[in-house]
């Protein structure tokens, strides 16, 4: 039971992983899509900036998610760590945004936010790793910890049985045993 309250508290948390892994693809689309964008020479502009509204609203609501975990599968609570590193990433999360809705806008003046965007992509990704492998570490160590549990519940079950062997099936195989004698 205890085993098994744990391994439920801990469900989600592959899904974090795995959408926090995510996050580092849409920086780089994002990133792609502007580039794509600025650079359009096939006038498929209206598509580009679909694709890049589609990239942002997705990259934007799992962020707010993951930040705060407090929807759905998100659910859960981010270690101090974790809420360090959000707190680094937020900067560089900034400005990807800012430019991203430059471009949407189509604004003329983005050249300022298109120079600082491969550094800006390239720091955001670099502190997106670390906050996936925190994650995962923490995943790893609550499921060793269940694994400690569960060893131990299991050498107290073994220990009950020699128990109730030595101090009750014994006696009470020679009383019957006396019994049957007399």
């Amino acid at each position: 039971l205890v085993v098994q309250w744990q391994l439920i508290s801990n469900k989600d948390e592959s899904y974090i992983i795995d959408v926090a892994g995510r996050q580092r693809m849409f920086s780089q689309k994002i990133t792609k899509d502007i580039l794509v964008l600025k650079n359009d020479t096939t006038g498929n502009t209206n598509e580009n900036r679909s694709n890049l509204s589609k990239s942002l609203s997705e990259f934007k609501s799992v962020h707010e998610n993951l930040k705060t975990r407090s929807v759905g599968k998100y659910k859960g609570q981010n270690t101090d760590q974790i809420n360090n590193l959000y707190s680094q990433i937020t900067p560089y999360y900034d400005q990807l945004i800012a430019a991203a809705e430059c471009y949407l806008n189509g604004a003329q003046d983005c050249e300022d936010k298109h120079s600082s965007l491969l550094s800006v992509e390239s720091n955001f990704l670099e502190l997106m790793n670390q906050i996936v492998r925190t994650y995962s570490r923490d995943l790893e160590q609550s499921l060793q910890t269940i694994q400690n549990i569960e060893f131990f519940l299991i050498a107290l079950i073994l220990a009950l049985l020699l128990f109730e062997a030595f101090y009750i099936f014994k006696p009470a195989i020679k009383l019957v045993k006396s019994s049957i004698a007399s």
